[in-house]
């Protein structure tokens, strides 16, 4: 496990065409390294980069001393979900996406829902699974597994417009938008996505 004292590094998963952006204070292999598991990325320098090595051994003694080990194992597995989303792949701090992970509430659904109890006010990201999504009643489109949506939520807190049913059994974590209000990358794309909903 490294621990990224300057500089940024690039995380490649060429699997499924996932790419992050580590910078400063940010964590490399932290999830595989808890666990023990091989690592799924690629890793590459972007600029002139200093880190930390630390055992895998010394950082789960390290954890469990401090009796941090749930939330560290929640915090580590709800980041490698973020990381491998395009909202919130790149360019967002380590801080800052830990507080984006502590606030993550899982919703569970079956095949064939209607997502119409849905909190207000926040952004949605599918863990796994398919969603149908409606305009205005007609049909429209799809939402595939580390997409999200909801977007007229988060950028005006309304939901008129798009009804949600699931077309599997879907996990959607929720992520409030008091949370993301102020990480203008994200907004950002909240915003692109939402535009290109409106016009196609």
């Amino acid at each position: 496990i490294y621990l990224v004292i300057t500089g940024t590094v690039e995380k490649i998963r060429s699997v499924d065409n996932v790419y992050n952006v580590i910078s400063a204070g940010g964590l490399i292999g932290e999830y595989t390294g808890i666990h023990g598991l091989p690592s799924s990325s690629a890793y590459r320098t972007v600029n002139y980069v200093r880190a930390l090595r630390i055992t895998a051994e010394s950082y789960r003694d390290l954890i469990a001393k401090n009796g941090l080990s749930d939330l560290i194992n929640q915090r580590a597995k709800n980041r490698e979900i973020l990381e491998q989303t395009w909202l919130f792949g790149e360019s967002v701090s380590p801080p800052v996406l830990n507080k984006v992970v502590d606030a993550m509430v899982l919703h569970e659904y079956g095949s064939d829902e209607p997502l119409d109890d849905l909190p207000g006010d926040a952004i949605f990201v599918l863990e796994s699974g398919k969603i149908e999504h409606r305009r205005n009643g007609d049909g429209y489109g799809f939402i595939q597994k580390r997409s999200f949506f909801c977007e007229e939520q988060a950028l005006f807190g309304r939901s008129d417009q798009f009804t949600y049913r699931t077309l599997e059994p879907c996990r959607i974590y929720e992520i409030p938008s008091a949370i993301i209000n102020d990480i203008p990358i994200v907004m950002w794309k909240i915003l692109e996505s939402y535009e290109l909903k409106c016009v196609s």
